[in-house]
Parts: structure tokens; sequence; C-alpha cells
């Protein structure tokens, strides 16, 4: 009986683990998509006075950050404020103690900034 319950548990947490990864997978897979990229944009332009544009978004679970690469900035009449080759949102983890490390590279030039904040992002 001990015998039964245990290879019951032990196939509920083997299904549970596969459940896990497979859900991961497919959310890394989704937010490669052309679909996401274009969710994640919407939101953006949505939320700032003009418009945000990338060639590239990436996610990296396993290093906890995010990259864009060749992203430019306009203002609200498409008038193009900043452009960066490369930039990296660093330890999403520490995100969640308000803190955010930023890493941009305008013209192979690399710049860094932290930022603390009191409240919510």
């Amino acid at each position: 009986m001990i015998k039964k319950s245990i290879q019951v548990s032990a196939k509920a947490g083997l299904f549970f683990v596969l459940l896990c990864v497979l859900v991961v997978s497919a959310l890394v897979l989704y937010l490669k998509t052309d679909h996401c990229r274009k969710v994640i944009i919407k939101r953006v332009n949505a939320n700032i006075p003009g418009s945000l544009a990338w060639q590239d978004l990436d996610f990296s679970f396993l290093k906890g950050e995010v990259q864009v690469a060749g992203g430019e900035l306009f203002f609200r009449d498409n008038d193009k404020i900043a452009g960066f080759d490369r930039f990296f949102i660093f330890n999403l983890r520490a995100s969640f103690k308000r803190t955010l490390h930023f890493l941009f590279f305008f013209n192979q030039e690399r710049h860094e900034k932290y930022k603390k904040t009191k409240g919510s992002f």
C-alpha cells in the first residue's frame, strides 16, 4: 500500500515537473515571435509620449536579462530623439527589489546605469 502511494506521488511529481518545463519552453518560444514583439511595442508606445521601435528583442531566463537590439526612440511628430545599438536590462530578479541595471551601447561605446526606486516601476 505504501509502495503504491509512493509510486503515485513520484508519477505526479514527474508530471508536474514536465508540465512546468513545457510551459516555460512554450513561453520562451512565444517571446521570440513577431506577434509578441508587436504586442510589447504597442504597450510600450501607449505609455510614452512618442514611439519606440527595435529590430530584435531577446529574453534570457537563465541569465535573467532582456536584450533589445537596433532601437530607436521617436518624438510625437516622428522626429528621431535617440537610437542605440544594443540595450540590456540585467538581473530581472533584482527588479523585484526595485533595482534595475541598464547597459547601453551607443556606437560601440558602453554606458551603464543603475536605477533604485522607492515606489513601483
